[in-house]
């Protein structure tokens, strides 16, 4: 009688740590770490966005979600597109032009002029070409959830100064986004396209490795004013962003969190899509 009560002693205990042992991994909270190439304080809008997202998401997950934020901490973009494919990075904000090195539909977007404004581009990305490009994305595991802008792409730089036509560009060493569509434009143009990772152009700049830069005035405002004398306007393409989450991360969430995130990143959409149009 006495072994017998001592049995179910144990067995009672057992139970008792094992259902808090099951409670406490059912209430680790999901960590989603939230990517960009732009750094912590240079102020730019995409920046700006997600630093609403992460107390947003964790509001409206009740803390089932734990955000972090990595702001050009984590590489340059091709970089991040293979760790969202990998699951080691669960979000992150990255440009079109990058997803053209895995979606080569996304290529389009390099070529100059296609959209007659942001209005046009923002019509076609959320409408049916944007939902089929949204199904190649998630066939590389990349999952995308949001659409936003960061503003017309220009050239500008430390070297001599550049006139606008694209002639004028014979010789010149021109940074480029790591996509094959953009250096094969601007090798026709003439110029010594350069592709190189985000993270490296303001110290190629600041040490004359190459003589201009190929990007969106955001990244002019934010740091490479610093290091740069003219800006030449001319608008050749508009550069989308989007907010990939990783698909090997996402199928693993409950219906609502991904209810939830949905919620909160379609609120921080409205503020930056606004800024463009």
């Amino acid at each position: 009688m006495h072994a017998r009560l001592i049995l179910t002693a144990i067995l009672m205990t057992s139970i008792i740590i094992g259902g808090s042992m099951d409670s406490a991994y059912a209430q680790k909270p999901y960590v989603m770490k939230i990517a960009t190439v732009w750094t912590s304080d240079d102020g730019s809008s995409v920046n700006k966005t997600i630093n609403y997202l992460k107390p947003r998401i964790e509001q409206l997950t009740k803390g089932r979600v734990q955000v972090e934020l990595k702001k050009g901490t984590l590489g340059g973009e091709r970089d991040m597109f293979e760790g969202v494919q990998l699951g080691m990075i669960q979000a992150a904000a990255l440009t079109t032009g990058t997803l053209g090195g895995f979606v080569p539909l996304a290529e389009i977007f390099m070529v100059p002029y296609i959209f007659q404004n942001w209005n046009h581009g923002f019509a076609v990305v959320n409408g049916p070409f944007g939902e089929e490009l949204g199904k190649m994305s998630l066939e590389k595991g990349l999952r995308i959830l949001e659409w936003w802008g960061v503003g017309g792409r220009h050239i500008y730089g430390n070297g001599e100064p550049i006139p606008v036509h694209p002639d004028q560009l014979k010789g010149r060493k021109i940074r480029v986004m790591e996509t094959p569509f953009l250096v094969e434009l601007y090798r026709n143009y003439g110029a010594l396209a350069t592709p190189m990772a985000w993270t490296e152009v303001y110290t190629a700049l600041q040490q004359g490795v190459i003589e201009g830069v190929q990007a969106s005035l955001a990244g002019y405002a934010v740091g490479h004013h610093e290091v740069s004398k003219w800006v030449v306007i001319i608008d050749e393409q508009l550069t989308f962003v989007t907010f990939v989450v990783s698909e090997r991360w996402w199928s693993k969430l409950p219906e609502d969190v991904k209810g939830q995130i949905r919620q909160a990143v379609k609120e921080a959409t409205g503020d930056i899509v606004n800024s463009c149009v």
